[in-house]
């Protein structure tokens, strides 16, 4: 998605339009209906907001996106390196690198997806890991 001329995200905007569009027809509902299905959307759309601009505005850092609750791997870096996985145990079972030096890659790989919040994905990702030969 491209920046508007604000800076901010269309989805941003487009999200921001609705609450100042919807807020006042909820705010027209009976009093029963407002102060329970209206405030429940009002706050549901305001959540939606607030993780539209966390998510656009969480810092970056080291292939990582840091948001103020938990670090996520940047899903770049994730394909990345699950291709060089691949590659990796390729080459491992054709015998082209050592034992050595695919249990060092794998190792420093695993060791920097641990500074996120990544056990489940280290976990799916591992779990899969198939080797023509076992390690020592």
């Amino acid at each position: 998605m491209t920046p508007t001329p604000t800076g901010e995200l269309p989805i941003v905007q487009k999200t921001y339009d609705l609450i100042k569009w919807y807020v006042p027809i909820l705010n027209r509902l009976p009093r029963d209906h407002k102060f329970g299905l209206g405030d429940r959307m009002v706050a549901v759309l305001y959540d939606l907001l607030e993780g539209f601009i966390t998510a656009r505005y969480a810092a970056s850092f080291v292939g990582f996106r840091v948001l103020p609750d938990r670090i996520r791997v940047r899903n770049h870096n994730l394909q990345t390196g699950r291709r060089r996985l691949k590659r990796l145990q390729a080459a491992y079972g054709k015998g082209q690198i050592s034992e050595h030096d695919f249990t060092q890659r794998f190792q420093s790989w695993n060791a920097h997806l641990s500074h996120g919040n990544t056990w489940r994905l280290r976990q799916h990702i591992f779990r899969n890991l198939k080797l023509p030969h076992p390690l020592k």
